[in-house]
């Protein structure tokens, strides 16, 4: 029966979606941390159980209009509404569920890129200096204390 399917995917999904909350926080852990093996250990992770939510929203999409809806928000509160009231109640309840943890779960995977970005440009500025090519916007000291600018090349040897 379509009705418990889209019911129990949504039940799935609730704990799906709070599982990859908690991958989420531990990958921002991590990302502070640089801490690269947690990192790509929480990656993988991360991938299987996005790769369970598109599944299940593909199933989920394909009973909706097996049933005559729509597969987006309005369709699926078209086809909570025709349900008996008591099955309304639970599946209305599990959906705004799901809804609001994806949302903290899109926020904090921005906030992870930010941070995953900030630490990248990081690192790409001391490789620069690294490598003796630094930009012009970079102030570095000479021999002698005084500050010169990114352009002049010099070795790393050369402080």
């Amino acid at each position: 029966m379509p009705q418990r399917a889209i019911l129990n995917l949504s039940l799935q999904d609730s704990k799906t979606v709070t599982t990859l909350h908690d991958i989420l926080l531990k990958e921002r852990t991590a990302l502070e941390k640089r801490d690269a093996e947690a990192l790509e250990s929480l990656l993988g992770e991360k991938q299987t159980y996005i790769d369970q939510l598109n599944a299940n929203a593909q199933r989920r999409s394909e009973l909706l209009t097996e049933l005559g809806f729509e597969h987006n928000r309005k369709g699926m509160s078209q086809y909570i509404a025709t349900l008996p009231i008591e099955d309304q109640e639970e599946l209305s309840t599990r959906w705004q569920e799901l809804e609001s943890t994806l949302e903290k779960c899109k926020e904090l995977n921005l906030v992870n890129a930010k941070v995953l970005q900030h630490t990248r440009a990081a690192v790409d500025r001391l490789l620069t200096i690294y490598r003796g090519s630094a930009v012009k916007s970079v102030s570095l000291y000479g021999e002698d204390g005084a500050a010169t600018r990114g352009n002049e090349h010099r070795s790393i040897t050369k402080a």
